[in-house]
């Protein structure tokens, strides 16, 4: 019996060591996490570019202004299209 109570509080040491280990190496990790983020977090405000450099190489759409004329053809044609369809599949 004796044996016994021994391995067990033997282990329950050794848990306890490395239980102690790991929460110290994920205090490390979150300080250096915690330093990182503030260092990127300094911009030099001195040095920033003109906000036309920043600004010129930005994607444009491309924009297709229909007016009515333009609108009314298509949809004449896409009906006609239709109809044209329709007959030819009913004969």
């Amino acid at each position: 019996m004796d044996q016994s109570k021994l391995n067990e509080k033997d282990q329950a040491e050794g848990l306890r060591m490395q239980f102690s280990s790991e929460e110290n190496s994920f205090n490390d990790e979150e300080k250096q996490i915690e330093i990182d983020k503030n260092q990127s977090k300094k911009i030099d405000i001195l040095n920033l570019p003109k906000r036309q450099e920043v600004h010129r190489n930005t994607p444009t759409r491309t924009v297709l202004k229909l007016n009515k004329t333009l609108m009314r053809f298509i949809l004449v044609t896409i009906i006609i299209l239709v109809m044209l369809v329709a007959g030819v599949i009913l004969n």
